[in-house]
């Protein structure tokens, strides 16, 4: 798969801007016979994005789209079920599944982790994430085709947010929107 612009919504401008300077986020992924590959890239050469505390802590949490935030959804054709990952730059991550579009929200448990690694530099933060094929194999039919979206919910420093992604299926933020997939191809 080739690297996709995270849009800001109500923009077609593969870049956001606050306070007149420009950032942009760019997500790509792909699959080998064992794992999902994602790899989020924020590109803020003024350093507008709040990234929080630098954390080594690989740990599970509730809320993470509260603050800066990269996203990753999966569903399969002709389902409403769904699956939600979120991960921060703070290595806190956690995965939900949802029965219908903006059903209730239910922890993934049987994600007992994801390999996360972040790399920060001046202006740059970047996310590469594995995710085990086998865990999430129980919660998809075989053989049938994997929709997904990638999104970025980025708080600003002086707390305003931008809400980016693949594709804006509605006026407002809606990550969750049924039209918001695209094919995931092998």
């Amino acid at each position: 798969m080739g690297e996709f612009y995270l849009l800001p919504i109500k923009s077609d401008h593969s870049y956001c801007q606050s306070n007149g300077q420009n950032f942009k986020c760019t997500f790509k992924c792909h699959l080998d016979s064992d794992y999902i590959y994602l790899h989020f890239r924020l590109d803020d050469p003024h350093q507008l994005i709040d990234l929080g505390n630098y954390s080594p802590r690989h740990q599970r949490v509730i809320g993470l789209w509260e603050k800066t935030c990269f996203e990753f959804f999966l569903r399969q054709q002709n389902s409403e079920s769904y699956l939600e990952f979120n991960f921060s730059p703070q290595f806190s991550w956690n995965a939900f599944s949802f029965q219908s579009y903006r059903g209730p929200l239910h922890e993934w448990e049987a994600i007992k982790q994801c390999e996360i690694d972040i790399l920060r530099e001046l202006g740059r933060l970047q996310l590469m994430i594995r995710i085990r094929k086998n865990e999430i194999n129980a919660f998809f039919k075989p053989n049938e085709g994997l929709l997904f979206s990638a999104t970025a919910v980025l708080k600003n420093r002086d707390g305003s947010f931008h809400y980016m992604a693949i594709k804006h299926a509605d006026q407002k933020p809606n990550f969750h929107h049924p039209d918001s997939f695209i094919p995931l191809s092998e």
